[in-house]
């Protein structure tokens, strides 16, 4: 926001800083859905495994089955934690590109209108312009 000195000496004007990279939260979405599915399938594996191991006739047949149920419900449960963060992160992604494409629109209607926009500030010089000082005023609110 203007200081009263700063509109003395720069006009009134306003900021809309967004330092999320939302493209970068919808790609590490992408990542956990991935790594989430890599290990729903390596528990599905390690479960034919022990089935596997389970037929055999061998002194550590039960241990490693115990090792290898062990390993299966780690992945399972990691897996079931990255779907979790998946959709979380997909939500906050969504919901951070709405607010990116309302900065957007803001900045947009700023400059159509005769508003300076620099970056993620809107300044309004010309205070004596009612129209742009209605503008400006609509934009900040």
């Amino acid at each position: 926001m203007s200081t009263d000195e700063d509109t003395r000496q720069h006009g009134a004007w306003f900021s809309m800083p967004f330092p999320i990279n939302v493209d970068n939260l919808f790609t590490f979405k992408d990542q956990c859905e991935q790594a989430s599915g890599a290990l729903h399938t390596a528990d599905g594996d390690t479960v034919r495994a022990s089935s596997i191991v389970g037929q055999q006739e061998a002194l550590l047949v039960d241990p490693c089955q115990h090792d290898l149920q062990i390993a299966s419900a780690v992945c399972e449960e990691i897996s079931n934690d990255l779907k979790a963060l998946t959709n979380a992160v997909s939500e906050l992604a969504w919901s951070m590109k709405s607010v990116r494409e309302e900065y957007k629109g803001i900045a947009q209607k700023a400059q159509d209108c005769g508003l300076i926009v620099e970056g993620d500030t809107v300044t309004l010089f010309d205070e004596s312009d009612d129209d742009l000082v209605h503008s400006f005023n609509e934009l900040q609110a």
